[in-house]
Parts: C-alpha cells; structure tokens; sequence
C-alpha cells in the first residue's frame, strides 16, 4: 500500500480533524495498525467515537508511533517534506481528535440509544452540523457490549431490517450501519468469528462469497448469525458498503498464501473450481473483474509451480497417467499463462520415447490400448486449451492410435473373423459405443466399415438372427430396423441411407 495515504484526505495529508474521519482516511488507519482493531474487536468508527479506546490506543503508543514514522517516510520520499514536519502536523490532529472525543464524553454529547430509538435520532440529526458524527457516536456506545464481531454484526444487521425504507430517518440509520459494517467485514478475523469454524479454507471462502452473493440456504449459516442476515440483506439490495468490503476481502483471500486444502492438490483443485465457479457470478458493481480474475490467475499458478506440477507427475510413473491428471488440472485452473504451462507439459510427454514404448507394448491388448488414447483425445478434443491447441494434441493422440490399428490389422481381422455382415457390425457399432476410437481419423475408419457392412443385402435379417442366438430375442423386421436406426445414430451413421440399401 501507499503509506502516506496513512491519514490522508483525498488532497494529501489531512488538514483538519474531520478528515480523520472520512472513509478512505479511516481504511487507512485500520491498514496502519489492523493490529489494535482485531486485538479490542472494534472498528475504526467506534474506536474515533469513544474515549476509553483512544485512552488504550493513547497507552500502546507503540501503534501511533509506528503508524506516524511510516507515513511521515514515505511522505518524504514522495515530495521531500522533512519527516519531523508530518509527524508534527500529524501529532497537532490526533491531539485534535482526542480533545474532541474525550471533551463529548465528558458532556455526554452521545446519548445512550436502543435500537428503536435510533430511527428519531436520526430524523433529529439528519440535519444537524455534527449530526453524522454524534449519530455514529451513539451507535459506537450501542455496541460497546457486544463481545465479538458476530454479536455486532447481527445488532447492526437488525438495525437495518427495523425500518422500512420509507420510514422517516432511514437512510440515516441504515448509512451508519453500513458504514461499521463495511469495516468489520475488511477484516479476516472478524469473518472468521461471523462464520465459525470451518473444515478447511477453502469451505470458508465458499461461504464467504455465498454470503457475498446473498444465497440463503437454509441451516448453512446456523440460526440467528450475522452470517445468514448479511446473505439476506445483500439479496435485496441493502448494505452496498458492506457488501463492497465483503467483496474486497474475497478477492484478498484469495490473493492469500493459505492453501485451500492440505490433503492433496487434487481436492484442492477441485475445490479451487467451486471457489472460481461461484466468485465468477459475483463479478458486477461490488466485484471488478479487473480485481478478481488476477487473484484466481495468481492462486492458480500456484498449482502449476515447478514445485507442484513435479510433485503431482510424480504421483505416477506412466505417461498417459500423467497426461490425464494435466487434463483434470487444466478443467480446474484459469488463466492463458497458466494453461499453456499444462499444455507445453503434456506435448513434451505425448511425443516422449515413455509414452510411445507404453503404446507400443504387446503385453496390453491392442483394444485396451486404443480405448486409453480414445479416452485422452476426448479429453483434448473438450479441453480448454483453446481449439487450436486442443486439437493439436488430440491429432497426434488420434495419428498414434490409427497407426496402432493399422500394425495390428484390427479391421482386417475383424473382417475375416465371420462371414456374417451383421455379426462385424455389431462388433464395430460396440467399439465405438465404448468409446475406442479416437477421433476423426481412426472413429471415421471404423463407422465406414459399419456402412459398408450395414448397406449389404440381408443385413437387417442378419442382425435379427443375431439378436436370436445371442440373447434369446426374437424381433420382428420392424423393430429390428428402428433398434439399428437407433444404433446407427449414436455411433455417428445415418441409417436411412444404410438400412434402405439393405432392405434392398
């Protein structure tokens, strides 16, 4: 970050107190020292509104200090200012601050308010110099006993729902909630205690963006938390800051280096997809696509580190096994950079000596093999490497396989295997049912030969008397043709041309 944006107004260091309690002054603050915020469980709001937390904040001099050193460097980096000038000019507006705050405490200027008295308040303030500021006043005294971040943010959340929109003093009192709700859902500490405990990150970051996106599920949240109302409300439109924050601290979560799952890189990828899935529906006004497609493109190069794709490869010593968990990464992963590494890796092994001797074996039988490189060209053929790239692979898994067809002599053992026309189409409309031709060249080799079987004379008897002596079924001419039609089109042939010869 900018740390001299530390307590700034829009226009460079912050020239009055009030400044200090603008929005981007006040995100600042909290990215200065996020420590004392998450260690008394509150927000910068309450902390700008109430004497006891400026007179801890006052003791740890340590955070000031620090926070002040760090803006006046960068500002004198920036433009040259001496460092001891912003410190003072710092020094004169906290001072300012903590006069003003402690001399309202001491006038109990904020009055102790219920939550239904907030909505006269408001139409009281609303109109009023300091009315902002003594509202949020009252609101921080509301809150002071709640003892977590979930406690404030269902009385914040119920605040909200208490009055209508076109109750008298509502957009005053829903702004404010808003406002503190914002800053507690910037925090992850404060996530974590509004969703509970979950089985691993990446279960939490899903519920995080469910609640982002306003998906009421019934028991997922637990009943009465914070979690549950924020989801409601976001799905009718109400709290846009919070929602905005919630949002923001989505994509930094994911920009995080905490792995979503530890068991493998297998379920963690799997449940990378889910988190990509879900967050891509949350891309509009309180999500940019500009800040979250780098942080699933980030997250998703992790999986593809050398570190990680040579341990994952290492998992098995075959080549086509290999090859098949660097298609399941690729359906799991995002980002052109990152699937080019998958698709670089598995034209180095699909052209590898390993990978040629294993298809090469005579020890497996050759329809065993074709149907492993039928099931890795239907990979590549629906992978999103891009059509161009995907059919690169899948051509030279389809030339291997055509190649062994050819040095076996599949089909012409097939051929010769019976004289019944009937019986060889049968065999081939299976092999292709079962997925073991690749596609276009070996998969159009075998559906002509169907063709050229399925247009000889006799050869819907043929398939009847076949059915007869293979399975007991005894068909009649009618419904053999519409079973072979029915075949036929699965397998990619049109049986109109073909039955008609036949029946010929």
């Amino acid at each position: 970050m900018d740390e001299m944006d530390g307590m700034t107004s829009e226009d460079g260091i912050c020239q009055t107190r009030d400044d200090i309690y603008r929005t981007q002054a006040r995100r600042k603050i909290y990215r200065l020292i996020p420590d004392f915020f998450v260690k008394h469980k509150v927000t910068v709001i309450e902390v700008l509104h109430r004497a006891d937390m400026l007179a801890k904040l006052e003791n740890a001099g340590m955070y000031l200090q620090q926070a002040m050193q760090k803006i006046a460097v960068a500002r004198s980096s920036a433009d040259g200012t001496p460092v001891q000038e912003t410190i003072r000019e710092l020094d004169r507006l906290i001072n300012a601050v903590y006069a003003r705050v402690f001399d309202d405490k001491r006038d109990d200027v904020f009055p102790e308010v219920k939550a239904e008295g907030f909505g006269p308040l408001a139409v009281k303030l609303a109109s009023a110099k300091d009315g902002a500021y003594i509202f949020n006043g009252a609101l921080a005294r509301n809150l002071r006993d709640c003892s977590n971040w979930n406690e404030k943010t269902v009385r914040l959340t119920k605040l909200t729902e208490m009055y209508r929109r076109e109750a008298p003093g509502y957009a005053f009192v829903r702004g404010a909630a808003d406002e503190v709700l914002a800053e507690i859902l910037l925090m992850s500490s404060a996530l974590q205690d509004i969703i509970g405990e979950k089985e691993n990150f990446g279960e939490a970051l899903l519920m995080l963006i469910n609640i982002f996106l306003g998906k009421e599920q019934t028991g997922q949240y637990g009943e009465g938390q914070g979690a549950a109302r924020l989801a409601r409300l976001f799905s009718v439109g109400e709290l846009p800051l919070a929602r905005r924050s919630l949002g923001e601290r989505i994509v930094a979560e994911i920009y995080s280096l905490k792995r979503l799952r530890i068991d493998s890189y297998d379920t963690e990828m799997k449940l990378f997809r889910q988190v990509t899935d879900l967050a891509m529906r949350g891309i509009g006004p309180f999500m940019s696509r500009e800040e979250l497609i780098p942080a699933l493109e980030l997250r998703a190069k992790r999986f593809i580190e050398p570190e990680c794709l040579k341990a994952c490869l290492a998992m098995s010593t075959l080549p086509d096994e290999q090859i098949e968990w660097l298609f399941f990464a690729e359906g799991n992963i995002v980002g052109l950079e990152n699937k080019l590494t998958l698709y670089n890796t598995i034209m180095r092994l699909v052209v590898s000596k390993a990978f040629v001797a294993q298809f090469q074996s005579s020890r497996i039988p050759i329809l065993k093999r074709l149907h492993r490189l039928a099931k890795l060209n239907a990979l590549a053929r629906s992978s999103g490497f891009g059509d161009n790239s995907g059919r690169k692979i899948a051509n030279i898994l389809d030339i291997a396989a055509s190649d062994l067809a050819d040095q076996s002599k599949l089909f012409e053992a097939i051929d010769t295997q019976s004289s019944d026309a009937a019986e060889k189409a049968i065999m081939l409309i299976k092999l292709l049912a079962a997925g073991t031709f690749t596609e276009p060249r070996l998969a159009k080799k075998a559906r002509e030969a169907v063709t050229g079987y399925a247009v000889k004379p006799g050869f819907v008897q043929g398939y009847i008397d076949n059915k007869l002596r293979t399975s007991g079924d005894e068909l009649d001419e009618g419904m053999a043709t519409s079973e072979l039609t029915e075949l036929l089109r699965k397998i990619g042939v049109q049986p109109e041309t073909c039955l008609k010869s036949a029946a010929a």
